[in-house]
């Protein structure tokens, strides 16, 4: 009778004791991953503080985006031309009514001040 089997359990305590100990460097690297994980979330934090700050402080100095200005100016612009568009048949049916043709004129002056404005933004901005 031999004993084959003595040497399998030596070599299955090696590897569970290789095992053991790879359990505890996991552990470990778990433990500093959830250290550094938790430093993570708390600068985030911080970064969103700042930001909120920051577009407070922007917006209190009147210092937008680009993005967010001319999308607002691009909005306005395009409401006034619609304006425009229905009012040119409208004066066109009636030429006398002075007030409406003023008043459409004013409408297209508007538009056209608030695209320079948009432009003066844009160039302040860069």
């Amino acid at each position: 009778m031999t004993y084959t089997g003595l040497f399998d359990e030596k070599r299955k305590e090696e590897q569970i004791s290789k095992l053991k100990k790879e359990v505890k460097n996991l552990k470990e690297i778990s433990k500093e991953h959830q250290k550094l994980n938790g430093k993570l979330r708390e600068e985030i934090e911080k970064l969103k503080k700042e930001i909120e700050l920051l577009q407070f402080g922007n917006e209190n100095l009147g210092i937008y985006r680009e993005s967010e200005v001319k999308k607002d100016l691009q909005e306005i612009v395009k409401k006034l031309k619609e304006n425009l568009k229905v009012a040119k048949p409208l004066i066109q049916k009636y030429p006398k009514n002075v007030f409406f043709r003023i008043s459409t004129d004013t409408l297209a002056s508007i538009v056209k001040e608030i695209n320079n404005i948009a432009k003066r933004i844009k160039n302040r901005i860069n």
